[in-house]
């Protein structure tokens, strides 16, 4: 590999690595790396979140990725959320909005439904994000 291929990520305030950035799509994919979890190109030198990269288009991160198209009737209860190592649900989005007011969930908590790439958090999809940035303002 030469720099250019060689890749890091953060975990726990240390660097992963070394991968190609075939492997760093994959786990950007997978739901393993958020967008905005620090990456580093080596021959860059300079730690940014993923999602400022411009190799990791903004559909590869399951936190953006679109599940249905706007002709679907949306499923109610169609969230899995995971807490510890178990998964709950499934749940509709007024129910995870009500466990986040409620303190019950965090934002950051990990949630997935069918059409995603992988695990996300709450807070990072479209869903979500909106409203629970207006009502902790």
């Amino acid at each position: 590999m030469t720099n250019k291929d060689v890749w890091f990520y953060s975990r726990n305030l240390k660097p992963v690595g070394p991968h190609t950035e075939a492997e760093i799509r994959l786990k950007i994919h997978r739901g393993e790396i958020a967008r905005y979890d620090l990456v580093i190109q080596e021959s860059e030198g300079k730690w940014r979140a993923a999602g400022e990269w411009r190799n990791f288009e903004e559909s590869l991160f399951p936190a953006l990725q679109k599940v249905q198209s706007e002709d679907e009737v949306p499923v109610d209860s169609e969230w899995v959320l995971l807490v510890g190592n178990m998964q709950e649900g499934p749940y509709s989005s007024a129910q995870i909005l009500s466990m986040v007011r409620q303190n019950r969930v965090q934002a950051s908590q990990l949630i997935w439904k069918s059409g995603l790439s992988g695990w996300c958090q709450i807070g990072e999809r479209p869903e979500f994000r909106e409203l629970i940035s207006s009502e902790r303002l």
